[in-house]
């Protein structure tokens, strides 16, 4: 299932103006419609027997052999606060991955995969959006309300990363990068929180936003401020999946701009090992890095500041 939906994903992403955001639907209970992005979905069968493991989450419900790997489950339904969940005996497993971590979520009943412009989709309200589970929010055309699963932060909340001590790490050096000013567009508070500490250890200066239409608003003040911001900026790291609009987009539209000819884009994505070199070739990306691979993150950063200051 992923990947047919890669293929189509970039033929999108390579032959249109637009890229597109094809989802799994779901549903947990009888009147809430979700949906996953299918690139994260390597599997979706019906229950199985599940195996009992001792856990410390009270989300895991057990664990199930999938692909030669035994895989935990996941709760959905209780995970993101909703109840009346159906009967495990009646339910679905979607299995899901993010980097080197593999998960399935139990659900009610999976139903069909849509594809939706990421101009449809929007965030959540920003009150909930610290905590909320819920990444985006869509509409099928038949009106159907969708809220769509923010993987990452389930993922977090199950098995939270340890905390970074980079003065602990041999392959990086604080301040190593002073000075590089650094645009970052992400719009998970999590992510952002992560990468920006990282970038902030690095001694780079960032300024960050949510979508890639707020990412070219901010270039195009920038350019027109007369101050010299735009001269100054570096480096590009964006997420892909974004609401209203996606990374992919917005490198096609930074490459379009040719006083950005000099500036690196880096793709910056749970979705990066399935990023392609081909997607990278031709939408002109410097680098395809997986989110939180930090050491590479900052490989793609030192080239561009080498080559900076080789220019000087």
């Amino acid at each position: 299932m992923a990947d047919a939906a890669l293929q189509i994903r970039t033929g999108q992403s390579l032959n249109s103006g637009e890229s597109r955001l094809d989802l799994l639907l779901f549903d947990l209970t009888d009147d809430k419609l979700f949906g996953i992005n299918v690139f994260r979905v390597s599997e979706a069968l019906p229950c199985p027997h599940l195996s009992q493991l001792p856990s410390p989450s009270p989300y895991v419900v057990g664990v199930v052999y999938v692909r030669g790997m035994n895989v935990p489950v996941i709760d959905l339904a209780k995970a993101i606060g909703c109840r009346n969940r159906q009967p495990m005996d009646k339910s679905s497993i979607i299995v899901c991955e993010s980097g080197d971590r593999s998960y399935g979520f139990l659900v009610r009943q999976v139903k069909q995969i849509v594809s939706l412009s990421w101009s449809e989709v929007s965030p959540p309200p920003k009150a909930l959006a610290k905590t909320c589970s819920i990444s985006f929010i869509a509409h099928t055309d038949d009106n159907q309300f969708i809220q769509v699963v923010d993987v990452e932060h389930i993922f977090d909340i199950i098995d939270p990363p340890p905390p970074s001590h980079y003065d602990e790490c041999d392959w990086v050096s604080k301040n190593e990068l002073s000075g590089m000013h650094v645009l970052v567009v992400e719009d998970s508070k999590i992510a952002m929180n992560h990468l920006t500490c990282f970038l902030d250890y690095t001694g780079a200066v960032c300024t960050s936003v949510e979508n890639g239409q707020e990412a070219l608003k901010i270039i195009k003040e920038w350019g027109s401020s007369g101050e010299g911001m735009l001269e100054r900026l570096s480096v590009i790291i964006s997420d892909v999946e974004m609401p209203i609009m996606d990374g992919l987009t917005l490198a096609k539209e930074v490459r379009k701009d040719h006083r950005m000819d000099n500036v690196s884009v880096c793709l910056h994505s749970t979705l990066g090992n399935l990023l392609n070199q081909r997607t990278a070739d031709e939408i002109q990306v410097d680098a395809v890095i997986h989110k939180g691979d930090y050491p590479n993150l900052l490989n793609a950063m030192r080239l561009k500041n080498n080559r900076a200051q080789a220019a000087h």
